[in-house]
């Protein structure tokens, strides 16, 4: 297929290239046609579900997630598909490593008749960036406790 390249050639060079492309990004890529079968993913996407890519190519989120995320995933996918909108969204996936947290962005493709064809999606780890948050909130409301409990102590010393 012509994925969304403007000048494909479609040649098996330039699919392996765009491939290795894909496979080298830090992000989770997939594309998904509009019956939800995934088209296209890269190596990350892969090895998050700890599968290689040709066992999930033509699957579905039935066969991928559990019931929540799969039903998650068709109703976020639903979204764009019917709305042609970009759809953003925050995910946990439970991973070898623990919980990692992903800034998820959907997007429709559009085929050569500008129809919506599939469901673009790409998934940015923002695990170390949410963690650095839910730290800095720590750290000031521990500050916010000790300020008040010293304005207290300085309003009423102890008799």
């Amino acid at each position: 297929g012509g994925f969304f390249l403007a000048h494909w050639d479609g040649t098996r060079e330039t699919e392996d290239r765009f491939q290795a492309v894909l496979d080298n990004s830090a992000a989770l890529i997939f594309v998904k046609d509009r019956n939800g079968k995934y088209t296209l993913v890269n190596r990350q996407f892969a090895t998050l579900l700890q599968m290689p890519t040709e066992q999930v190519l033509g699957k579905m989120d039935d066969e991928l997630f559990n019931p929540s995320k799969a039903q998650t995933n068709r109703e976020r996918d639903r979204r764009v598909l019917t709305r042609e909108v970009i759809d953003e969204s925050e995910e946990t996936y439970v991973t070898r490593d623990g919980l990692r947290t992903f800034l998820t962005v959907r997007f429709p493709l559009r085929g050569a008749n500008n129809q919506v064809y599939a469901v673009g999606g790409v998934a940015t780890d923002i695990t170390d960036r949410k963690r650095a948050e839910t730290d800095a909130k720590e750290a000031l409301a521990r500050r916010d406790q000790f300020l008040a409990m010293l304005s207290h102590e300085l309003r009423n010393p102890l008799s």
